[in-house]
């Protein structure tokens, strides 16, 4: 089954902008290297890349097809994400500058 024209121009446009423009990710890869070194920066750029790796499947595969069909996944991974961001935020006010 071959993919509609509008679904594949919105894949290559999402792709295309996630792959060249500085977003917060590159940008913060750029503060943790300068201020931390290259070395420091490393798991950073692995967390990123497998991060973005996981948005292109994700996207490709059918993501949306699969949380429509099966709305208490949705509100999982919601909850799962919102949980990870306060986590996130705690972790970085509690980092020792």
């Amino acid at each position: 089954m071959l993919m509609e024209p509008q679904v594949f121009t919105a894949f290559v446009v999402f792709s295309v902008s996630m792959s060249i423009t500085p977003g917060a990710g590159n940008l913060t890869l750029l503060g943790i290297a300068n201020r931390y070194g290259f070395l420091a920066a490393l798991p950073f750029v692995a967390g990123t890349s497998l991060g973005v790796l996981f948005v292109f499947v994700g996207s490709s595969a059918g993501l949306y097809s699969l949380l429509i069909s099966i709305p208490e996944l949705y509100v999982t991974i919601k909850y799962a994400g919102a949980a990870y961001l306060l986590y996130t935020a705690w972790g970085i006010t509690k980092q020792e500058i």
